[in-house]
């Protein structure tokens, strides 16, 4: 997904959201984990007791269709024989 995003609840009940885009879709933990942590300085959280953390991932999108030819790119290029 492009989109990630953290929630967390504070021990008073209330309830911070925060997100971030990605410049290209991922699935990558490692960039979903710095995604997150970006979110998660920008909380405001200081000397504050979080009942829960929750990370997502949204904006998710399917890997695109590509085209198959049986042709080659390159004119000097010979297509192997099936």
């Amino acid at each position: 997904g492009t989109t990630i995003g953290i929630k967390v609840r504070r021990s008073d009940r209330t309830t911070l959201v925060r997100q971030t885009t990605v410049a290209v879709p991922t699935d990558s933990a490692k960039t979903i984990y710095a995604a997150a942590l970006r979110c998660l300085e920008r909380a405001e959280l200081a000397r504050c007791a979080v009942r829960l953390l929750g990370v997502r991932v949204a904006s998710i999108t399917e890997e695109p269709a590509r085209e198959i030819s049986f042709f080659a790119e390159d004119p000097q290029e010979v297509p192997r024989p099936l």
